[in-house]
């Protein structure tokens, strides 16, 4: 990694980097050794092996000024992700919620920064996995207009070891979802077209092929009966009957106990959970096919069809119709000129 004196930006110059298409990752803790740094790498290495160009912004190592103090720093910023097809936002949980650090950040960028930009989420969050960060994040970056994707990576202090003087992180399925999270950035990104976006083979194939990749669980350890829980919803999502009380009772557990169990172990609601993998299906649909909205309603599990519409666009910050014209917009951008 290089790193440039101004605001803390860092760029990769290492690998087999592609300048067409550009992420912007935004995060970093004052702590030492932190944690969300050492998410934060992960999620560039990541980056990296997409072939995509990571621009990197460690506000723990290099915090920006206070908002309004510094105008370059500012406009460094805005600039990064004027020209990023992607963005990043990765925090740890302070006090419920993002830290301020990452706050200060946000609060340089105005609303047309983000609009119509994918942005991926993550947290880290001590000893017990908690969505309370990536939620409080989801509504501030779905108000500033970016576009939020359904996956998200939630880290817990047992996900990484101490080497030599830095943390890294070591837990196989946490740094497994960090890559999955970013193919489903990078393949969102590329179905929008926009600024600097790349053709690279295979990318929206592999996302297509598995539209539920996005949706794992998003911590390390978990139990035998959460497993088979995560497994029988991925089997049954799409079934519109499909309950937590079904589920419970298909892992022999009491409503309550599952309920709270599997939040604690996956850091999610069950219903949010479901959701996740409806909406990773239902985004694909929209892309790839010429089903109505109706049909994709249905065919992904929901029964009405304002219930679908309404989700879908408290977590895309768009509607599906909307969703499936940026596409169709994106792949006519990218289509070869006649001769």
């Amino acid at each position: 990694m290089t790193e440039d004196t101004t605001g803390g930006l860092v760029t990769s110059a290492e690998g087999d980097v592609r300048g067409d298409l550009r992420v912007v990752l935004v995060g970093g803790s004052t702590a030492d050794p932190s944690h969300t740094r050492a998410l934060l790498a992960a999620a560039v290495q990541a980056v990296e092996r997409e072939g995509a160009e990571p621009v990197v912004w460690d506000i723990g190592r290099h915090p920006l000024p206070p908002m309004g103090t510094d105008r370059r720093a500012g406009a460094d910023l805005c600039r990064s992700v004027d020209d990023a097809a992607a963005v990043v936002v990765v925090t740890p949980l302070y006090h419920g919620s993002y830290s301020g650090l990452v706050k200060n950040a946000l609060d340089y960028l105005e609303e047309g920064h983000l609009r119509g930009r994918p942005v991926g989420l993550m947290s880290t969050t001590g000893r017990a996995p908690s969505a309370q960060a990536v939620d409080h994040l989801r509504v501030v970056v779905g108000e500033m207009g970016g576009m939020v994707v359904p996956g998200q990576v939630i880290a817990t202090a047992r996900d990484f070891t101490r080497v030599g003087t830095e943390l890294e992180l070591t837990d196989p399925k946490l740094g497994h979802g960090v890559g999955e999270l970013v193919g489903e950035l990078l393949w969102v990104a590329e179905r929008l077209g926009g600024e600097g976006r790349s053709e690279r083979a295979g990318l929206g194939g592999r996302a297509a092929d598995r539209p539920e990749s996005a949706a794992r669980p998003v911590s390390g350890a978990q139990s035998e009966a959460v497993n088979r829980a995560v497994a029988y919803i991925r089997a049954h999502y799409r079934e519109g009957t499909l309950t937590l009380d079904e589920v419970a009772q298909h892992v022999r557990m009491s409503r309550y106990h599952f309920s709270r169990t599997f939040r604690a172990q996956t850091g999610r609601r069950f219903m949010d959970f479901v959701a996740m993998l409806r909406l990773s299906d239902a985004r694909v649909l929209l892309a790839d096919t010429d089903q109505p909205v109706v049909d994709v309603c249905l065919a992904v599990g929901y029964k009405d069809l304002s219930n679908f519409e309404r989700t879908f666009k408290r977590w895309f910050k768009v509607s599906p119709s909307r969703y499936r014209a940026a596409c169709s917009r994106g792949r006519e951008r990218r289509a070869p000129v006649p001769r």
